[in-house]
């Protein structure tokens, strides 16, 4: 059985042992708490933060509008997974080595 992890919290916090320990510990009960949109709207953010393009850029390569784009990454709106999805590839397609860099063997 895991502990529960406002235990384990409180007693780091009670022990004093390690500030940055209870830091990490901070985030991970905030990450835990959040809500499945919440989570979402990060990997949006972090995916088309990771995809290093403009709005314009991106909304085009999802057939969209800027403006639709613009909508979601603020969490006005939430987008359908298939943004979601599709803005991750997106930005795995940078950090993938393009086959064209790659040599070929002989």
């Amino acid at each position: 059985m895991n502990p529960d992890p406002v235990e384990v919290y409180n007693e780091v916090e009670d022990t004093d042992e390690s500030r940055s320990t209870a830091i990490l510990l901070d985030a991970m009960l905030a990450e835990a708490q959040k809500s499945a949109s919440e989570r979402a709207l990060d990997r949006l953010r972090m995916a088309f933060a990771g995809t290093r393009k403009t709005q314009a850029e991106v909304a085009d390569r999802l057939g969209t509008s800027r403006t639709r784009l613009n909508s979601y990454l603020p969490g006005n709106v939430t987008p359908p997974v298939d943004v979601l999805v599709a803005v991750e590839e997106l930005a795995s397609e940078r950090r993938a080595p393009s086959s064209a860099a790659m040599p070929v063997p002989r």
